[in-house]
């Protein structure tokens, strides 16, 4: 793996990682950081983290800050969220505390860019239970969603309206 210098011999890594994983060899965070910086300097970080999302594979419990940042970054540059949040949620399954302000910053940024309100509020949470409350705080106003306006349907009407100033008028 080490030998592998060039991203044109991420072909050679991705068969190197997935020897290790047949012969049950154990990987370390440095060879686990050293393979997802291959991949994010050959513009493939799909490989490394399909590598880390799939159940039979060891890889991921190999992360660390850096190189979870560094997969973050390289998904975030192709528009990954799916996969970036598929990625978060296997670090936090495997009982990883990865989760820091940087990082969390990147996953938002990219969950609002894709418009997608499932994946913002996805990020939100996993940023509420990473993050202390200060930092939440600081992201959650940076990344507010605003308010979908009310319809027609749901406007309250003046017959509402009079019946409840009614109600709060009458005394028993």
């Amino acid at each position: 793996l080490r030998k592998c210098t060039k991203p044109s011999h991420i072909g050679v890594a991705a068969r190197g990682m997935q020897f290790f994983q047949w012969k049950g060899v154990d990987f370390t965070q440095n060879t686990c950081a050293y393979f997802i910086s291959l991949c994010a300097n050959a513009q493939k970080p799909l490989l490394a983290a399909d590598m880390i999302i799939s159940p039979s594979n060891r890889l991921g419990a190999w992360l660390n800050k850096k190189s979870y940042t560094t997969l973050l970054t390289s998904l975030a540059e192709t528009n990954e969220i799916e996969t970036m949040l598929k990625v978060t949620n296997v670090a936090i399954s495997k009982g990883l505390q990865l989760q820091n302000k940087e990082n969390m910053d990147l996953l938002l940024s990219a969950a609002a860019k894709s418009d997608n309100a499932e994946h913002v509020a996805t990020s939100m949470q996993i940023a509420q239970t990473g993050l202390s409350a200060e930092e939440f705080a600081e992201l959650k106003e940076k990344y507010s969603v605003p308010a979908s306006p009310v319809s027609e349907d749901d406007a309250p009407t003046e017959d509402s309206a009079s019946d409840a100033s009614s109600e709060t008028t009458a005394s028993p």
